[in-house]
């Protein structure tokens, strides 16, 4: 597959898990994890997986903030930053040959 074919490809398929994530609410990334190592080696999956669902649901956030309820969002991101930090700790010690693993039991 050409470089700008399977570019299409990884576009038109975060376009259509965002949709699926902005129509019922979840179930996108969980779509996208699934079928990114199709496309992308091990080592490129969990980023391009976290660039997209960044870009999807911060726009989704800028299309409904009169909706978002902002007395939640200080508990949340007290929460967010102690699971990334957690998170990191982890990650930055995991061997590339387990994600593919790690991916497949998440979707399970």
């Amino acid at each position: 597959m050409s470089a700008e074919l399977g570019t299409a490809v990884l576009a038109l398929l975060a376009l259509g898990t965002s949709t699926v994530a902005g129509v019922f609410g979840f179930g996108g990334g969980m779509l996208l994890i699934a079928a990114l190592p199709g496309f992308l080696p091990a080592a490129a999956l969990i980023p391009v997986h976290s660039a997209v669902q960044l870009l999807s649901n911060t726009s989704r956030a800028a299309l409904s903030w009169r909706d978002i309820q902002w007395q939640f969002v200080a508990q949340h991101a007290v929460g967010s930053a102690i699971g990334i930090g957690l998170a990191a700790l982890l990650v930055f010690k995991l061997s590339l040959v387990y994600i593919p693993m790690l991916i497949g039991g998440y979707i399970l």
